[in-house]
Parts: structure tokens; C-alpha cells; sequence
């Protein structure tokens, strides 16, 4: 599941509005819907208060997300 998808689905399990997330975390509505669409992702620092807000991990919560997902094997290890 998309990052955007995990953020409308915990939003509206929740029974948030857009505004209400918004208010709780101290930002514009247009900045929850552009994370709702796809069209931007919440920093490090929303991505944690959004966690909290959801009492799940940061884990759980973008572990569904292509975006953040990096297998071990594709990382590059240097080694000395």
C-alpha cells in the first residue's frame, strides 16, 4: 500500500478530517491533502507526530510505502 493510501485510510479509521489532522499537527489542510494525493510526503518530524497521533510505530506506518522501502541488498555497504 502507497504512503498516501495509508494516511487516508488511518485518517478516516480514525473518523479525522483533513482539517482536524491539519490543526492537530499544526499545518494547512492543502498539506494533508497534498500527502492524501501523492503529490508531496510528510517530513521526518509530521511522519513522527502522525505515528503518535495513530498509536502505531513509524514503522508500521510507512512500512507499506514503496517510497521508504530499501531491501538490504540494494543498499551499498562500504567497507574498508
Amino acid at each position: 500500500m502507497l504512503l498516501q493510501d495509508i494516511l487516508k485510510t488511518l485518517r478516516n479509521r480514525n473518523g479525522f478530517t483533513q482539517e482536524k489532522i491539519a490543526q492537530k499537527l499544526f499545518i494547512s489542510t492543502q498539506a494533508v491533502s497534498k500527502w492524501e494525493n501523492g503529490s508531496s510526503v510528510p517530513s521526518i518530524d509530521n511522519l513522527l507526530a502522525l505515528s503518535d497521533l495513530y498509536g502505531i510505530s513509524l514503522d508500521e506506518l510507512v512500512q507499506g510505502s514503496p517510497f521508504f522501502q530499501k531491501s538490504l541488498t540494494s543498499l551499498e555497504v562500504n567497507t574498508i
